[in-house]
């Protein structure tokens, strides 16, 4: 028999499985939203990862040429391994010059630039001295 006032029926009223879907529900939206943000910056970061290893790698062409033959090539080339960009390659005397023929130093500059996907340019630069002696 049924008593007012007493609970002695077990399970939940539909006010508390109402409000506890509703705080669920706000919850996991949050937490949607901060995933795509994160999402969105590992791209990025890929990105800028991918760019610093193609630049590396060029640098080490670079040093071994110049070391080998003494020159080094400072041509724009298309890089489209990882996504389509162009690599800079500017080459100068420590004192501004083309070369720095006293010092057999030459500064070399590498720009790596593209476009992500959201299409906004992008770009990453390494330098180094090369030494000829």
């Amino acid at each position: 028999m049924f008593v007012l006032g007493s609970r002695k029926n077990k399970g939940f009223s539909l006010l508390e499985v109402l409000l506890s879907i509703s705080i669920l529900t706000v919850l996991a939206v949050n937490v949607m939203g901060v995933m795509s943000h994160v999402k969105r910056g590992s791209v990025g970061t890929n990105d800028k990862t991918q760019a610093m290893l193609i630049l590396e790698r060029k640098m080490l062409e670079i040093r071994a040429e110049y070391s080998r033959a003494g020159t080094v090539s400072g041509a724009v080339s298309k890089v489209a391994e990882f996504f389509n960009a162009d690599l800079l390659v500017e080459t100068k005397g420590m004192d501004g010059a083309a070369d720095d023929a006293e010092t057999g130093l030459k500064k070399v500059v590498l720009t790596l630039r593209w476009q992500n996907h959201s299409n906004v340019q992008k770009s990453a630069s390494l330098s180094g001295l090369m030494f000829r002696g």
